[in-house]
């Protein structure tokens, strides 16, 4: 998830990809588990 956190800060990859990159098939679930580990959307924690 920090591998996530940091390419989502860093980089100017789609969500999608990201989420493929770090290894989950369903971007629903990598959302939830992001918003679960860092109180934010992968989308808000861009801004």
């Amino acid at each position: 998830m920090r591998n996530a956190a940091y390419m989502i800060k860093n980089t100017s990859d789609s969500i999608n990809a990201i989420c493929g990159l770090c290894g989950f098939d369903d971007h629903s679930y990598f959302s939830k588990a992001f918003k679960e580990a860092y109180g934010y959307s992968p989308r808000d924690f861009r801004k």
